[in-house]
C-alpha cells in the first residue's frame, strides 16, 4: 500500500523478539549503524499495539494499568525518555497485556543521538485496545 507507487523500493520486515528489552533497544542501534552507513533513503515503520485491556470488553478485559501503560508510553516517546520506557515495571506491562513498546524501543535505537519531535496524529481505544499514529519529525 505505502509503496505501490514506488516501485523501486525494498522492504525489509523486521520483528521483535520475547528478548529483554534493552536487548531491542540495542539492536535497534545496530540497526541505525547499518542505515547511516548507506546513502540511501530509509524509512523506518514501528509497528505494535499499546494496551489490550482498556476495557472490559478488551482482549485481555479490563485492567487499570492499561490506561496508565498507555499514557506512561506516550509521555516518555513525547519527552524522548528512553530509558523510562526500558524501565517500565514489567507488571505494569504485563497487566496492561501490550505488544508495542519492544516495537518502539527497536525505533529508539535507531532514533538514538538523533533530535526529533514526537507529532501524534491520533491515539484511540476501540475494543479497549489502544492505537497510537504518531510521526517521528527529525529536527
Amino acid at each position: 500500500y505505502l509503496t505501490k507507487h514506488l516501485p523501486e523500493v525494498k522492504i525489509i520486515p523486521l520483528s521483535y523478539s520475547l528478548l529483554e528489552p534493552k536487548q531491542h533497544l540495542n539492536f535497534g542501534y545496530l540497526l541505525k549503524e547499518e542505515i547511516m552507513s548507506t546513502n540511501r533513503r530509509v524509512a523506518v515503520i514501528a509497528s505494535g499495539d499499546l494496551s489490550h485491556a482498556l476495557t472490559s470488553d478488551a482482549p485481555a478485559g479490563f485492567s487499570p494499568e492499561g490506561k496508565k501503560f498507555d499514557e506512561t508510553l506516550i509521555e516518555n516517546l513525547s519527552s524522548h525518555n528512553t530509558t523510562a520506557l526500558l524501565n517500565l515495571e514489567p507488571q505494569i506491562c504485563e497487566s496492561a497485556a501490550e505488544c508495542g513498546r519492544r516495537s518502539f524501543l527497536i525505533l529508539l535505537g535507531i532514533l538514538q543521538r538523533v533530535n526529533y519531535k514526537l507529532k501524534i496524529l491520533s491515539y484511540e481505544g476501540p475494543l479497549g485496545v489502544g492505537y497510537l499514529v504518531a510521526e517521528f519529525v527529525l529536527e
